[in-house]
């Protein structure tokens, strides 16, 4: 065996790759001088032990972390000195940093850590930290590299200092900046989003419900420089004169998507302001109606009155109908789009007469995937049944991604016999559409089922974080988290972590996003019945 010096440095780089944590490092280090100084050249390569750093507050509970109310500073579980060393060894391999904190002592040490990272920052989150604005401004000013950052929540960052860091870091693609405390709480693209040109997405939030932007000067000064490609009004109540505005900039321009939110908050986009969107953004390919206004079946008929008449191959490809309040009859006028591709009908006042309002139109020759969620289901008469199911599916020759789903209590009305699910299952198979299996013996975990874990952030310390099931083969499991890495795990392995009890199969569509599946049937079969319950 060859000794330490005998190694060259780029392969301690390579091997430094597979390290799980950082517990090898830092016995490395104490091995002798020479491995220090080697451990250290290799941190900072950045290999991915030691990228992401992360100081919480003290578990409450077995599961709950100790954070103070009302979105107060929080104290953090490590010390200051432990803040510190971390920072003194690792600082200069951590690209991505989270920590909370309160007391002095315990701020100077992140503000050290940081600095310990020599500029190599890409993603700074200080939301329950303890941050004075001014001592903020340094700690970018710290970290040129920086991508993403998120502000203390308890404080008022005065605009002067958000832009002076737009110009200390003029790479953040994403940022956070808290209202609280302000007379008169505008939006990032009435105020400081035009200081920040490389933002992926424009926000017209101020943390109100239902904020109505109105400075429409400056929405458009934002909107002539920024490069944002996203529009984000999640909580907003958006009129025409916000689109207008907006309308003939490079922003409005390059906008493909409006109205589809992460988020819970109650959005408003007043339908003028939807069809001046489809009329005036050139680009725009997909379009999501909203659940907290009423549009009436006229809208959507003038909606599809404007898509069709955009250039050939220009028109809505995506439609999204959330409006509590749309009947059969909007579906009709909906699908009348020529080349509509994809269709999502959400909780909208629904019957079986959907398949015909689909049918009936000229998306049916066009849509390759179909969702209908929580509408046109038991108890009502006219619930949506497996054999309405497969009519559909047997009228849009090109459909091979199919999500229907309803709660399990009102199953027993959509009449889920065998026969039309098979049929279902085949004839979206048989266009290459994609079949999951649900948990067996033989394969106790499902593609797309969510995965809790914990992981060490050094020491004795752990933090929680999920993942889902992306693929399963061989007997290993593919599981993507939500900081962004990917791990391959035995599926026993999984198994354990998920404690669930091995069931028997059964079938499930899949829709394209193989991370969020829905089900077209996710119940059991009783032979004596013919039926799924």
């Amino acid at each position: 065996m060859g000794s330490g010096p005998s190694v060259p440095d780029d392969i301690r780089g390579h091997v430094a790759k597979y390290v799980p944590d950082r517990a090898p490092f830092l016995a490395l280090r104490a091995a002798s001088k020479f491995e220090r100084d080697a451990v250290q050249r290799t941190i900072a390569r950045r290999p991915g032990a030691v990228r992401r750093f992360g100081f919480y507050p003290h578990w409450a509970d077995g599961e709950t972390l100790a954070w103070e109310p009302d979105e107060q500073p929080t104290e953090c579980a490590a010390s200051s000195l432990a803040i510190s060393t971390l920072g003194k060894v690792f600082g200069e391999g951590v690209i991505h940093l989270s920590a909370c904190c309160r007391a002095a002592p315990a701020v100077a040490a992140l503000e050290f850590f940081v600095k310990q990272t020599n500029g190599g920052l890409e993603t700074l989150e200080l939301y329950r930290a303890n941050v004075a604005p001014d001592r903020l401004l340094e700690l970018c000013r710290a970290c040129p590299r920086l991508k993403e950052l998120r502000t203390p929540v308890h404080a008022l960052i005065p605009y002067g200092i958000v832009e002076a860091i737009a110009q200390a870091c003029p790479l953040i693609e994403g940022i956070s900046v808290t209202n609280n405390g302000r007379d008169e709480p505008l939006s990032p693209a009435e105020t400081w989003a035009r200081h920040f040109p490389r933002l992926k997405a424009l926000s017209f939030r101020n943390g109100w419900l239902e904020y109505q932007p109105t400075r429409l000067d400056a929405i458009r000064a934002t909107a002539l420089v920024t490069n944002a490609t996203s529009m984000d009004v999640d909580g907003c109540h958006i009129t025409p004169e916000v689109i207008q505005a907006l309308v003939g900039t490079p922003f409005g321009d390059r906008l493909e998507r409006l109205g589809f939110s992460e988020g819970t908050s109650p959005t408003r986009l007043e339908p003028d302001a939807l069809l001046a969107a489809v009329l005036g953004f050139p680009c725009l390919r997909a379009l999501a109606i909203p659940g907290y206004m009423v549009y009436g079946h006229g809208f959507y008929r003038a909606l599809a009155r404007i898509s069709n008449e955009r250039p050939a191959g220009t028109g809505l490809r995506n439609l999204a109908i959330r409006e509590l309040d749309a009947t059969d009859e909007c579906v009709a006028q909906a699908c009348r789009i020529e080349g509509l591709e994809v269709l999502t009908l959400d909780g909208i006042d629904a019957t079986r007469g959907i398949v015909d309002a689909i049918l009936g139109g000229a998306a049916a020759r066009s849509l390759t995937s179909i969702s209908i969620r929580y509408c046109a289901y038991a108890p009502r008469a006219t619930a949506l049944r497996a054999c309405d199911v497969l009519r559909l599916v047997q009228g849009c020759p090109r459909l091979n991604r199919l999500s229907w789903f309803c709660d399990e209590e009102f199953q027993e009305g959509t009449d889920l016999r065998r026969g039309p699910c098979k049929a279902i299952v085949q004839l979206l198979e048989s266009r290459g559409g994609r079949v999951a299996v649900q948990p067996t013996r033989a394969n106790p975990v499902a593609v797309g089922r969510r995965v809790r874990m914990k992981f060490p952030t050094g020491g004795t310390k752990f933090h929680w974080c999920e993942g889902v099931v992306e693929s399963v083969e061989d007997g290993h499991c593919e599981i993507r988290w939500s900081d962004g890495d990917t791990t391959s795990m035995e599926v026993s392995d999984v198994a354990k972590i998920l404690k669930q009890p091995i069931e028997a199969a059964t079938r499930v569509l899949v829709p394209g996003d193989a991370r969020e599946p829905e089900v077209l049937f996710s119940c059991r079969y009783d032979r004596a019945t013919e039926r799924y319950y």
